[in-house]
């Protein structure tokens, strides 16, 4: 899958960047968030778990919040449940009649 990368920084006002914030969850509610600039589109798909994180900065003449979410496609977030990294040996699996492992 290639990377698709839609970015814009600009000055508004707080009612559009609450707006905007409100439009964020509500996607992440839905479980789609689709970011769109002109004929940019990335269609997010946020998946268990999201790792977040939030900063916060002050100095005399600015202010800053930065919010960051990361998370694996929901595919690539189940393949790697089934990875196991140990020093132990699994137990065998008895065989059924048919020659298949048992659960």
């Amino acid at each position: 899958m290639g990377s698709t990368k839609v970015a814009i920084k600009m000055d508004m006002q707080l009612s559009e960047v609450i707006r905007y914030l409100e439009d964020i969850i509500a996607g992440l509610r839905d479980g789609k968030v689709v970011v769109q600039k002109g004929e940019q589109v990335a269609a997010l798909t946020p998946s268990e778990p999201v790792a977040i994180e939030i900063a916060a900065k002050l100095k005399e003449s600015k202010q800053k919040l930065a919010i960051e979410m990361t998370w694996m496609p929901a595919a690539e977030a189940a393949e790697a449940k089934e990875l196991h990294i140990t020093s132990q040996e699994p137990e065998p699996r008895e065989l059924d009649p048919h020659g298949t492992a048992e659960a």
